[in-house]
């Protein structure tokens, strides 16, 4: 996994793949070789209330096959939120794919995984 490098403002997240559902902010079992069924885990810090926090999954190609979004409203009027949030992807055909964490559509972590 790269090492995260924080936004001016001090944002810094990690996207990681899991073979299960996360139950907290780590995988429990990596999904870096899965079955078409994965995790994408994103953790943070210094986020606030009017981010989002994007998650687009690429093929070999560089085609997004599948991408989802989560706003961090739950963190209300604090400036200095931390939390993580993950997303759910099925039905990926074999091969390596590419793993894009955005906040407000800016890149802010990568991960890859390969369908076998």
């Amino acid at each position: 996994t790269p090492t995260p490098v924080p936004a001016p403002d001090g944002f810094i997240a990690r996207a990681e793949a899991c073979d299960e559902q996360p139950t907290d902010s780590t995988c429990d079992s990596s999904g870096a070789t899965n079955d078409g069924h994965v995790w994408i885990l994103v953790s943070f810090r210094h986020g606030q209330a009017t981010d989002v926090i994007g998650v687009s999954i690429q093929d070999e190609s560089g085609s997004v096959v599948d991408q989802g979004s989560f706003p961090l409203n739950f963190c209300g009027a604090s400036t200095d939120c931390a939390g993580y949030t993950y997303f759910e992807f099925s039905n990926l055909a074999d091969g390596d794919y590419d793993v894009v964490a955005t906040r407000n559509e800016d890149e802010v972590a990568t991960t890859t995984f390969t369908v076998e």
